[in-house]
């Protein structure tokens, strides 16, 4: 709900509210879904992707289509790159598979230089997640499932703070690499 108020308290009775009321409508879902049951549904996942490099297209956000559609492309193959790699070092899968589409989704949205810092606070969140469920007394293992997708999104709202409504200090750093 909070995301609705804000979205009517910034772009008022504009098309942009249907756009990012779209964008927080799909990520609240994708992350109570993932919560509960480490599960992203293709049936948001995918028209994630699109609007993302649809609205871009026609200009409703502020990324454009060749950003966009670089940030898709990209957030797709590095979690498949790092998800290869894992597999071949320990067996396993290191992601859900929905977890390389909504990060090609959320590249989409919000342009391939805020992949980097989705990836990198999206890690630290899980890290400091499993350090207090150790601290509180949970058996947390190298095999223990993890939905990564909430800190994916809550790393991407970050992301979309500094991109659209006030710039943070160090957040910078990421997009003038």
């Amino acid at each position: 709900m909070a995301f609705f108020i804000f979205c009517y308290m910034t772009y008022g009775l504009t098309l942009a509210i249907v756009v990012w009321i779209i964008f927080f409508s799909i990520l609240t879902l994708l992350f109570f879904i993932d919560m509960t049951s480490f599960y992203l549904p293709n049936i948001l996942t995918y028209p994630l992707i699109v609007s993302g490099l649809f609205f871009s297209f026609f200009g409703f956000t502020e990324i454009n289509i060749t950003t966009s559609l670089i940030g898709s492309i990209l957030g797709f193959l590095v979690f498949l790159v790092i998800n290869k790699l894992y597999k071949r070092w320990r067996g396993i899968d290191g992601f859900g598979g929905a977890d390389k589409l909504l990060l090609a989704g959320l590249g989409g949205w919000l342009g391939y230089k805020s992949l980097y810092p989705i990836i990198m606070f999206s890690s630290f969140l899980g890290l400091g997640f499993m350090l207090l469920m150790l601290l509180i007394g949970k058996n947390y293992q190298m095999e223990t499932r993890l939905p990564f997708g909430p800190f994916l999104i809550l790393s991407s709202l970050l992301v979309y703070i500094h991109l659209y409504v006030y710039p943070i200090t160090f957040m910078r750093f990421f997009y003038e690499l």
